[in-house]
């Protein structure tokens, strides 16, 4: 089999040569406020079109194309995949098959925010419709998984490949057996398929001349793949036509059922005795759920043939064929049936119609009022189908959505421009398919390839009830039985759902009230704090830690101790009491512990914790908590607060005495001036490390004189030949680039 697609694959390492490229791209700021998109996640971009140059070699296409790709957010030792595959569309436009499978053009690791063109080669390419399909992903961790896909649509005639496609992909599928074999007796895109009869009145009894034959029986079952290509999945409650031609090749319907819930169907009929060809169909489409619809807003449906049902009979299994547009229409149909039962048990929220097809490149919405648009891959992913028929549904119950203004696009970590419509609708949407999908995680549109974990939002930099991230994490936690923080209950799916739908509820605040309305715990309330939505919150108090006065913590989980700032640098410090404990050390700037300033491990040694390097503002009240390193398990420790003052409290840092950093948050160091130029550098210690400098020529870190990020190589930090005033002290901040997180590192200073 000759080779239909080769890669040649050339680096630009440098932003200068993207610099000459512009591609178009979707407004960032304004969006119709009608629509309602799924969320984003901008980790990872891709911009690619193909050359402008395309020749012919041996009576074959080829061509260029280019991708650009960019990673947004800086990460440790990771490498980025970037695969490609080009799929066609069968000339009958049943199938989008690929032409030789998946090719990896890339595994490595990109420089942050610097795009990589990657320069590619098609080949030996037919007459036909082409998608080519690049995806980049960035594994995070099992649980968060980062990327991007973009596709292009492509056309190759005899006189040239043009961008687009001239039709659409069939929104009818030929049904095949469980052993791939067909039954199409007549394709219906054929001249002598016949017409169908447009005037069908379905309580009318079967036209045509009627048999002296009884009523007479068939039955069957419809099946359709799965997400992992297996054809595992019922065609549940979809419409099921048995159609015959007469002898004028007109099409009349001879019954109509639907399938229960395990794709069965069957039916009764009394058959024509005009007839010569018969057809059975399923739709995905129903009275009591809605329908998927192509560009077109044709219904899908999968077909067979048979010369004679006019004895009925059960036909057996036949599967939705794979690779069809058919396929993917069905697999949103699915998640629109399971949803809309999981709901309607407590209340029914209506019917949907969704619009998705092969063509559609921009992102997926929900237009009020209207129909749910899906992103060409969006029937992929578990979750962006559900968010949206969440929309959908709120509209139903509500009869009109509630008054917001969302950022475009929109993150879940972002605060919305608006008052809190956007952050309570979003957040109900994605709630909906957390519920239905029994899990935490969020596939975003677009290919599937990018999900995080949103069970934790503590990450967030947003706080409050503005952002769609602390809303669906209040909601989820209001859910699910995983204990995490102050987060320790759990209620039935019913109380959530009745607080949302009682009454039109216009934001987030809007739902706390109408929970405690109904009666409901008001303990929940901690679920929200767990999200940074603190209501009803009213400010705990705790014990306060005076200097140089240990206190002991004997078996609790964890101690909240209130700190007075002098205007200095304590030093935190745990030390043994009792029994040996792993501790681990919190300082926090508010009484509810959600702002969390700096934290230490092992600092101290023997795994006990040291914070040494934070400055507490005079008359400032913050708040330290000593935990064991396994959440939830006994402490047993010495706490002291001990206060040097000044800069006094800072470990100095000179030629012959380096510093050596082992888990901190950061650490700050004192550096005496001796009129002299120094070299300061971080290196690797005990763990890999992307360390970050800061030089400063006060002990309240408020004066930065310079920093620095990599020029150590290997995400280690250099500040080269900087000028030491002679008598003037100075204060070197040793932290991690990503803020927060831990640093392992040896700390040097040269000549």
């Amino acid at each position: 089999m000759k080779k239909l697609f080769s890669l040649l694959l050339v680096f630009a390492l440098s932003v200068s040569m993207f610099s000459g490229i512009s591609f178009a791209k979707e407004p960032e700021n304004e969006v119709p406020q009608s629509n309602f998109y799924a969320p984003t996640d901008n980790t990872i971009t891709i911009d690619a079109k193909l050359s402008d140059k395309k020749s012919k070699k041996e009576g074959k296409w080829e061509t260029d194309f280019s991708s650009y790709i960019t990673l947004h957010k800086k990460y440790i030792d990771k490498e980025t995949e970037v695969t490609y595959e080009l799929l066609k569309l069968s000339q009958d436009g049943y199938k989008l098959e690929s032409v030789n499978g998946k090719t990896k053009a890339i595994f490595k690791k990109f420089d942050y925010n610097k795009p990589e063109k990657i320069l590619s080669k098609l080949e030996k390419l037919d007459n036909g419709q082409y998608q080519l399909v690049i995806k980049a992903t960035y594994e995070q961790s099992q649980s968060n998984v980062l990327g991007a896909t973009k596709s292009i649509l492509f056309t190759v005639t005899d006189n040239e490949i043009k961008d687009g496609w001239d039709q659409l992909a069939s929104f009818m599928a030929p049904a095949e057996r469980p052993d791939k074999s067909t039954s199409i007796i007549v394709d219906p895109q054929s001249k002598n398929y016949g017409k169908m009869n447009v005037s069908v009145n379905l309580k009318e009894p079967v036209k045509g001349r009627v048999t002296a034959l009884s009523t007479v029986s068939a039955s069957g079952k419809w099946n359709t793949y799965d997400r992992n290509g297996n054809p595992t999945i019922n065609v549940k409650n979809a419409r099921v036509e048995v159609l015959y031609r007469d002898s004028f090749y007109i099409w009349r319907t001879a019954a109509v059922t639907y399938t229960d819930y395990y794709g069965n169907w069957s039916t009764s009929y009394t058959p024509p005795s005009d007839h010569n060809l018969w057809e059975i169909r399923v739709y995905a489409k129903s009275p009591n759920y809605g329908e998927v619809q192509n560009a077109s807003s044709n219904t899908y449906y999968g077909f067979t043939q048979y010369s004679d049902l006019s004895s009925g009979g059960n036909i057996g299994t036949w599967n939705v064929t794979q690779y069809s547009a058919a396929v993917s229409a069905f697999l949103s149909y699915d998640d629109m049936i399971r949803a809309k039962d999981m709901l309607k048990v407590y209340r029914d929220p209506g019917n949907a119609t969704i619009q998705w097809d092969t063509t559609f490149t921009d992102g997926s919405y929900y237009t009020a009022g209207g129909k749910v648009h899906l992103n060409q891959f969006a029937p992929t992913n578990i979750t962006t189908t559900i968010h949206e028929l969440g929309h959908n549904w709120m509209y139903n119950i509500y009869g009109s959505m509630p008054s917001h203004t969302c950022n475009s696009p929109h993150y879940f970590d972002q605060a919305a421009i608006d008052s809190g419509g956007c952050a309570w609708t979003e957040g109900w949407a994605s709630m909906v398919s957390f519920y239905v999908n029994n899990s935490p995680l969020y596939y975003y549109d677009g290919g599937g390839v990018s999900y995080s974990n949103l069970e934790d939002t503590s990450g967030y930099t947003n706080s409050g009830d503005r952002v769609e991230g602390r809303i669906l994490g209040s909601l989820w936690d209001l859910y699910d039985s995983v204990n995490d923080g102050q987060d320790t209950r759990s209620y039935p799916f019913s109380y959530i759902y009745l607080a949302m739908y009682a009454r039109q509820i216009s934001n987030f605040a809007d739902y706390w009230s109408e929970w405690k309305t109904l009666g409901y715990d008001q303990n929940a309330k901690y679920s929200l704090w767990q999200n940074s939505i603190m209501y009803d919150n009213t400010t705990p108090t705790y014990p306060q830690l005076l200097a140089n006065t240990p206190v002991y913590i004997n078996g609790e989980s964890s101690k909240v101790y209130k700190v007075i700032g002098t205007g200095a640098y304590p030093v935190f410090e745990t030390s043994f009491y009792s029994q040996s404990t792993d501790t681990y050390l919190e300082l926090y700037s508010d009484a509810n512990l959600t702002n969390m300033l700096t934290s230490d491990d092992d600092s101290a040694g023997n795994l006990y914790s040291r914070i040494s390097n934070y400055y507490l503002n005079n008359n400032q009240t913050y708040y330290i908590k000593v935990r064991n390193y396994t959440n939830g398990n006994p402490v047993y420790a010495k706490l002291t607060m001990s206060l040097g003052g000044g800069g006094s409290s800072f470990p100095l840092l000179t030629q012959s005495s380096p510093g050596y950093i082992n888990g901190a948050a950061s650490t700050i160091y004192q550096i005496n001036g001796t009129g002299s130029y120094a070299v300061i550098q971080t290196w690797q210690y005990q763990a890999s490390c992307d360390t970050y400098l800061e030089l400063y020529t006060d002990a309240g870190l408020t004066n930065m004189v310079t920093y620095d990020d990599d020029s150590n190589g290997n995400l280690y930090s250099k500040i080269s030949n900087y000028y030491l005033n002679s008598g003037q002290i100075y204060y070197l901040k040793v932290r991690n680039y990503s803020n927060g997180n831990a640093v392992y590192a040896q700390v040097t200073l040269t000549p």
